[in-house]
């Protein structure tokens, strides 16, 4: 793939079938341009007329640089293209300070509680980024499980403050939280004693989900995500026990025993969720696992199911199995099924094998085909994608009675956020804010990637602080990560035009859309 970025614009260039194309973080458009407006782009925008020609006058006639400036000004102004586009700073609102606005949201208007059960786990997955491999993140702790008293006040804190939310979910988090299934039972029975619209999730391995933990949670409604990474030879390569046992025989033999005394429970309540871990496979294996193996009569059009890679952050595990090759390999196979899938044209979602669309590229075809084309200086104020506003949406109750903005960032101490029994630290949540911006905002400024970028606090935290140096190590990566899907979004729609239209004309949310919309 030939690429080219700007320096002097937020502008991505890609040449694909002697084609010449810009994606415009201004617009949001990709459109095709002469070769020479292509090549001399950055020029063009950061010279006059009189410094262009003293510069380039042995190469362009007076006339030729007349018509490039010509094609700038008919893209700037007639088209609304190009346009000159910078973020100043971060900020989460244009109509209250930051305290104010997380003031407001923390009152009443929380939707998501996580209460680390446990940091103990019964696995010793390979790739876990509690394994000890991973340099920022904590080891398996069997001495750290969270009190009730905790619990109770955690509780309390977020219904009092969710008044207002039309979902107020509660879910349990561990190490393995099915280790200390009493203490979920009670929280369970504790707020349903409280309210009646909460919803329960658990992420779990499945080794003890037996019949009288599936019988609570059935009655319970509770939703439940058992992680399997395929059939066996790739699930027991990682998800194994402490003496080196694979699990996958206990899961299986737990997930048959879900569908046959509770199908109904099993249809509307179980998802999964698998790994993309190194080893000797294809993609097509774990198509037909999942897609035949494992749900042949699933009712559903849609597989409950999410594939995610690992971790990339540092750690031992990635280089002892040559991850970086291997995701290189397997994003190939990806990229190239998924392309032959729609140049040959479907009519509907359920069309594509639910593996792929389980996989992060089906979501981000959809930012790509779906984006809105909201010009930037429509927005009334910028806030990255994939940092979360602590607080906000969810909050993380860790085994110490602390508050955190998420589970990823258990270990960071310093990112507490307030305990059970003080509440919730508006003045540290501003700062953070405030922090965030001084040294990330500068990053982002004139990134080209801006609009798709996911990157969220664990990559810019360092030492306990927040880094724009450590930030900028995965920037690289991250425009390198979706210009390939740029080129291949593109790619699919010189071949068919039509290759997205099953996704019809639905408003997708923009990472966005409420820096347009507050």
């Amino acid at each position: 793939m030939e690429k080219l970025e700007y320096k002097n614009s937020p502008v991505l260039g890609f040449i694909l079938n002697s084609k010449y194309y810009l994606y415009d973080r201004y617009s949001n458009s990709i459109f095709t341009v002469p070769r020479i407006f292509f090549e001399y782009l950055d020029d063009l925008i950061s010279l006059d007329t009189d410094e262009f020609t003293q510069k380039y006058h042995n190469i362009f006639s007076k006339e030729e640089i007349i018509d490039l400036f010509k094609t700038l000004d008919y893209c700037q102004n007639d088209k609304k293209l190009i346009k000159p586009n910078r973020i100043p700073k971060f900020t989460i609102s244009s109509i209250y300070s930051n305290a104010k606005k997380v003031e407001k949201k923390l009152k009443k208007e929380l939707t998501f509680l996580c209460i680390n059960i446990t940091e103990e786990c019964n696995l010793r997955c390979e790739y876990c980024i509690f394994s000890g491999k991973y340099t920022k993140s904590r080891r398996h702790n069997s001495n750290n499980q969270i009190e009730w008293n905790y619990i109770e006040k955690g509780v309390n804190l977020f219904l009092e403050h969710s008044t207002d939310s039309n979902i107020r979910k509660i879910g349990f988090y561990g190490g393995e939280p099915l280790l200390y299934f009493d203490i979920i039972r009670k929280t369970i029975n504790y707020v349903r004693s409280k309210c009646d619209n909460a919803i329960f999730t658990i992420t779990t391995n499945a080794t003890l989900l037996k019949d009288k933990i599936l019988s609570f949670f059935v009655e319970n409604n509770v939703e439940i995500t058992i992680s399997l990474d395929g059939p066996q030879n790739i699930h027991d390569k990682n998800r194994i026990f402490p003496n080196g046992v694979g699990s996958f025989n206990t899961v299986i033999k737990n997930i048959e025993s879900i569908k046959r005394l509770h199908h109904d429970f099993f249809e509307n309540n179980i998802k999964f969720s698998a790994t993309l871990s190194p080893g000797k496979y294809k993609i097509k294996d774990l198509i037909d696992f999942f897609t035949y193996d494992m749900f042949p009569t699933l009712k559903r059009a849609d597989l409950p199911l999410s594939l995610n890679y690992i971790n990339y952050e540092e750690n031992k595990y990635l280089s002892e199995v040559k991850y970086l090759d291997w995701t290189k390999k397997t994003e190939n196979e990806i990229f190239k099924l998924y392309k032959k899938i729609h140049i040959k044209g479907i009519n509907k979602t359920s069309e594509i094998p639910a593996v792929l669309r389980a996989l992060p590229i089906h979501r981000e075809m959809m930012y790509i085909n779906l984006r809105s084309n909201i010009a930037f200086d429509e927005f009334k104020f910028f806030w990255p994608n994939g940092a979360c506003i602590p607080g906000m949406r969810s909050i993380f109750l860790n085994s110490k009675g602390i508050f955190l903005p998420c589970e990823k960032l258990n270990s960071e101490t310093e990112f507490c956020i307030g305990d059970v029994s003080t509440g919730f630290d508006i003045k540290k949540i501003s700062q953070l804010i405030a922090d965030y911006s001084r040294e990330i905002a500068p990053l982002c400024s004139n990134c080209w990637a801006f609009r798709f970028c996911g990157e969220c606090w664990t990559t810019a935290v360092k030492n306990g602080q927040i880094s724009k140096d450590f930030r900028s190590q995965y920037c690289s990566y991250i425009k390198s990560y979706w210009a390939r899907r740029l080129f291949l979004y593109t790619e699919i729609i010189e071949k068919n035009p039509k290759a997205f239209s099953y996704q019809g004309s639905i408003d997708y949310p923009e990472f966005m859309s409420h820096m347009i919309n507050e």
